[in-house]
């Protein structure tokens, strides 16, 4: 499987943005720089990031107590963006896999 797959559109927030760069940027990786904005730039939608969206993680986070914050962030966009899947790197035995009404993805 690859992210990229011409059948696959991408969606992303700028909460996946928050989550990646800083450490990229920080360690001065400038080809992983690179990668992730050719990343981002491929994405078919960005979802904003509102009250709606952060009210929507709540429910998440509420239905599942130990998925993080963030996650729950990032399933709620998914979700509002009517994906049919959530591609992470999270290991499958993480919370993040319980959640119900899309399919989670582990990609290594």
């Amino acid at each position: 499987m690859s992210i990229t797959d011409l059948q696959r559109e991408i969606v992303v927030s700028l909460l996946l943005a928050l989550e990646l760069y800083p450490a990229a940027m920080e360690a001065k990786r400038s080809t992983e720089v690179a990668a992730l904005k050719s990343f981002f730039n491929m994405a078919m939608y960005r979802v904003p990031v509102d009250d709606d969206l952060m009210e929507n993680a709540i429910k998440e986070a509420s239905k599942i107590y130990t998925l993080g914050a963030l996650d729950a962030a990032h399933i709620a966009a998914a979700k509002a963006a009517g994906c049919d899947e959530f591609i992470t790197t999270e290991k499958p035995s993480k919370p993040m896999f319980k959640v119900r009404g899309i399919k989670i993805v582990h990609f290594n």
